[in-house]
């Protein structure tokens, strides 16, 4: 039961980062900013799978989500980067 609780708790972080990035990250898309959306995407792709893969080898599947998350996190962040960014240079 432990588990179970574990694995529901890192996914619905994952959903809870998800949802936090997906406005700023429609409005780069409606902003025309696709090129850089992808570029996110991939370097995120590129430490989520590497994170994950680590985190299963060295510690299981229950802890290789934090890969997943890890790698949420990077477009969060650079997402909400990029918004501010375009927000202040366009008004």
């Amino acid at each position: 039961m432990h588990d179970v609780v574990v694995v529901a708790g890192l996914s619905a972080v994952i959903m809870a980062v998800r949802a936090w990035r997906t406005p700023p990250a429609t409005r780069l898309q409606a902003a025309g900013q696709f090129k850089e959306l992808a570029s996110i995407g991939t370097i995120s792709g590129a430490v989520s799978v590497a994170a994950t893969l680590g985190l299963l080898l060295t510690l299981g599947p229950i802890a290789s989500l934090a890969g997943i998350l890890l790698g949420e996190l990077v477009i969060l962040v650079r997402v909400r980067q990029m918004a501010h960014d375009w927000w202040k240079a366009n008004g």
